[in-house]
């Protein structure tokens, strides 16, 4: 069974390398924040994966410390396809960031696979869990608008390292401009 929660944050509030104007937040924290969130309205599971826009999904680049690498895949016929974009990637010029680790200590290092989806709004992430089962093919539905959850931001930047996945795991360091 697929669980998603949806959340919504003006891309407007975020500068050039990722931290929230009004918070001081970098990005990569508030989407540990929603991961607990996600794991407190779905306690039996975990977040794997975190769909937005090209445009929201940039936020994430901001955050990267080589911002040559894109996060995120983008869906192929509607469809989640890992494979293909694997393969893709070896002749593309440039990395693809495939997931982030995630921050919660129960869940530390899984995959959040980052996915684009151009169908959802600018500022719209949706962490869903899927399981590996149903991840193979499987149509992602889409998102209604009066589950979107509105961000209701956070004071207490986390830091540290962020775990990045790519067709091999590499860990890296947020770029962080005080």
């Amino acid at each position: 069974m697929i669980h998603q929660l949806s959340f919504r944050t003006p891309l407007e509030k975020y500068n050039e390398d990722g931290f929230n104007i009004d918070s001081g937040l970098l990005f990569v924290d508030t989407v540990y924040e929603w991961e607990v969130q996600f794991h407190e309205r779905f306690p039996h599971c975990f977040a794997n994966f975190l769909f937005a826009n090209m445009l929201s999904m940039s936020l994430l680049d901001k955050c990267m410390e080589d911002q040559a690498d894109k996060c995120g895949f983008e869906l192929i016929n509607g469809q989640v396809d890992l494979e293909t974009w694997f393969k893709m990637d070896e002749h593309s010029e440039w990395g693809t960031i495939y997931a982030i680790g995630s921050q919660i200590r129960e869940n530390m290092e899984e995959p959040i696979f980052l996915v684009i989806d151009d169908g959802l709004t600018d500022g719209v992430f949706v962490l869903k869990y899927m399981p590996e089962d149903d991840e193979e093919g499987e149509e992602v539905p889409p998102v209604p608008a009066e589950e979107i959850l509105i961000n209701p931001g956070f004071s207490t930047p986390r830091g540290g390292q962020l775990s990045v996945h790519r067709s091999e795991p590499v860990l890296l360091m947020p770029q962080l401009n005080y």
